[in-house]
């Protein structure tokens, strides 16, 4: 089954800012799609293809993870790969918002590396140092034509969302490829400061 852990993301700003996009630049949402509510998310660790074993013994490691409530607030948008060629559009945090996700994501990250294979997801990037680095990011779109996506997102609000997200929960999630698109589900829980539960 291919494993990632992530945060969801529940903040109704969000979706109301995914209408606000597309009404602001007059764009269709069968080109820029806006993702469905129930599939926003943070990917903390992109795992891969594991097999049922191997998902027991992450689900084991996991419970060694420990983390405190907080709040995280989107203040970034962007694109990726590049403005030329945009695949993605994507909500970025603030600096106070990045250091506590890459405080839960370097734990993760040192709990879980065994599993790596060479895969990194769009969050974990290399550094010319050869060292790890953390970016992320909250994917709202995904873009199919790029002639759609003029230069217009320096023209935003800096403060993108006005209302904190408060981070009490982290999951386990396997994705399923279906003719309608990825789904999700959850296969474990971390709680924050609670006893961890499937």
């Amino acid at each position: 089954m291919r494993l990632f852990v992530a945060i969801d993301i529940n903040n109704i700003d969000v979706e109301k800012f995914q209408k606000y996009f597309l009404n602001k630049f007059k764009i269709d949402s069968r080109i820029v799609k806006p993702i469905k509510k129930d599939n926003l998310h943070i990917t903390l660790k992109f795992l891969g293809e594991k097999t049922d074993l191997e998902t027991k013994d992450i689900i084991t490691d996991l419970t060694g993870i420990h983390f405190d409530p907080f709040k995280i607030l989107f203040d970034k948008i962007g694109v990726f790969p590049n403005m030329r060629s945009p695949r993605i559009i994507w909500l970025g945090l603030d600096d106070q918002s990045n250091k506590k996700l890459n405080d839960v994501y370097f734990q993760i990250n040192d709990i879980l590396k065994k599993y790596d294979k060479g895969d990194n997801s769009k969050s974990e990037r290399k550094s010319s140092s050869g060292n790890q680095k953390f970016f992320p990011h909250l994917t709202i779109f995904r873009v199919y034509n790029n002639r759609m996506i003029p230069g217009f997102l320096s023209s935003l609000s800096d403060r993108l969302i006005s209302e904190e997200e408060e981070v009490n929960t982290i999951s386990l999630k396997k994705s399923t490829i279906t003719s309608n698109g990825s789904v999700y589900s959850d296969l474990f829980y971390i709680k924050a400061t609670k006893r961890n539960a499937y």
